[in-house]
């Protein structure tokens, strides 16, 4: 990222700090979001009622089933005794109910996306090793660190960079915006090199020489095309020019008649 780009990021994030997801909480009753989540609050979460309203302005952001996420701000006192206390009770609440909801800080696109590209990489991981019916090594994903086995442990966009991932499933944005400064440096530098690393027993990536081979068989096509006109129009312009052709004296003899001599 340039500075602007970097800049922005930073702004974005301080933004989103005051905002969160909630997803997988019930609201059969379809009560108002402002109701449901403070009454969530108080009576899961245990937060205080005296204190300032534990979310504002909630809207939908999505809905999974019959369940529809969340996005709210919440206050300072409602994070700060969450991470305390609250994520432990909802936690408790979670496995005695057999729910999954989640309170996760909002992210900015290039975070969000480095995230899911971490995820994306694990599953096609997992996905290459079984169609190779090959044991598959652990791969987790912790605190934006992709651990692949006991030996790899790096940045998602340094694992599809290194291991050469064919990202042409991939739909984020693309891996050149997701490097981090000091990757774009070491990667100019040649300190770090594409498909470098490998997984035995696997390919991860699409084979560079058909890559090659696709690229130079456009080339050839885009030539031929051009050959080919060019031909169109030499053999077109040589046609005409032969209809404008002047006749010959040999020509004139055959197509004018001869005159017939005067009688004395």
């Amino acid at each position: 990222m340039d500075r602007k780009q970097q800049f922005q990021e930073s702004v974005n994030k301080k933004v989103l700090l005051e905002w969160v997801r909630i997803t997988g909480l019930p609201n059969p009753r379809k009560k108002p979001f402002d109701k449901v989540l403070n009454e969530f609050a108080v009576d899961v979460l245990k937060y205080p009622k005296e204190k300032a309203l534990a979310f504002a302005w909630p809207t939908a952001a999505g809905q999974t089933g019959s369940i529809v996420a969340m996005r709210a701000k919440v206050s300072y006192d409602f994070w700060r005794h969450f991470i305390t206390e609250g994520r432990g009770l909802l936690a408790e609440y979670n496995k005695n109910n057999s729910l999954d909801i989640r309170i996760q800080r909002e992210q900015t696109l290039h975070v969000s996306d480095t995230e899911r590209l971490g995820l994306f990489i694990r599953r096609f991981i997992r996905e290459a090793y079984n169609k190779a019916n090959r044991k598959c090594p652990d791969i987790l994903f912790k605190k934006g660190i992709l651990q692949i086995g006991k030996e790899y442990h790096m940045t998602p966009t340094m694992a599809a960079y290194q291991f050469g991932i064919n990202l042409e499933e991939w739909n984020g944005l693309p891996l050149e915006e997701l490097f981090t400064p000091k990757e774009s440096e070491a990667i100019k530098k040649g300190e770090v090199t594409f498909g470098s690393l490998r997984l035995t027993g696997v390919s991860l990536t699409r084979n560079h020489m058909s890559q090659q081979n696709t690229a130079t068989n456009k080339e050839n096509e885009s030539n031929n095309v051009g050959a080919n006109e060019s031909e169109k129009t030499t053999s077109n312009s040589l046609e005409s020019e032969a209809g404008r052709k002047r006749p010959t004296s040999d020509e004139v003899v055959e197509t004018v008649p001869w005159k017939i001599p005067k009688k004395v």
